[in-house]
């Protein structure tokens, strides 16, 4: 399922497509550790949500949430796009994966 994308209006169209699919995760959702945006001090901020149009960022200063924002994906670098495409795809293969088991159990 991976793929060498280059451009970021393609790889958002795919993390649109997987979203739409699987509907809006967050890391949690899928057993992956938050994306950091930016890291100053104390003072992080962290992708949250995944949705269909955007992310949704959380500020912390000392693990204390101080704001929550929504970013589009089009203002996100080609980098943090293809962590978040293959955080997406990841899950994506495991949701076959157990689609597949759980079909075959049914069939015994």
């Amino acid at each position: 399922m991976r793929y060498n994308i280059e451009h970021k209006e393609d790889i958002i169209k795919k993390i649109k497509t997987l979203v739409d699919k699987n509907g809006v995760l967050t890391p949690n959702m899928i057993n992956q550790e938050s994306i950091v945006l930016k890291i100053m001090n104390n003072h992080n901020q962290l992708i949250e949500v995944y949705n269909h149009d955007e992310v949704t960022v959380c500020e912390y200063v000392h693990e204390t949430e101080i704001n929550e924002f929504e970013l589009e994906y089009k203002r996100l670098s080609k980098s943090i796009l293809k962590d978040i495409l293959m955080h997406l795809e990841d899950y994506d293969i495991d949701l076959e994966k157990t689609y597949k088991r759980c079909d075959l159990e049914n069939k015994f």
